[in-house]
């Protein structure tokens, strides 16, 4: 198996993959004793999309010679594809 499943026994679990992208098989055990597998494909992220938030103008003033003009610039990043999560990324 390519990756993790924490907790192993429970009514629910998270499958943590590899850090790359392949395939990976998680076997599961029903109540009723059957077993079956799941399978999955982990997919590697392609890319990022950047949307623009904020852009802010502002001056600290701390007195002379230490004046010091500030700019920032807010953005939000999105990793792709957007199909799938990369919360952990």
């Amino acid at each position: 198996m390519t990756g993790s499943v924490d907790p192993k026994y429970d009514n629910e679990t998270v499958f943590t993959a590899w850090k790359s992208a392949s395939y990976a098989t998680v076997q599961a055990e029903l109540p009723d004793s059957t077993i079956i597998d799941l399978d999955f494909i982990i997919i590697a992220p392609s890319g990022e999309i950047n949307f623009y938030v904020s852009d802010d103008l502002y001056q600290f003033e701390t007195g002379p010679p230490n004046n010091v003009l500030g700019h920032e610039h807010t953005f939000e990043a999105y990793i792709t594809p957007l199909t799938v999560s990369f919360y952990n990324v």
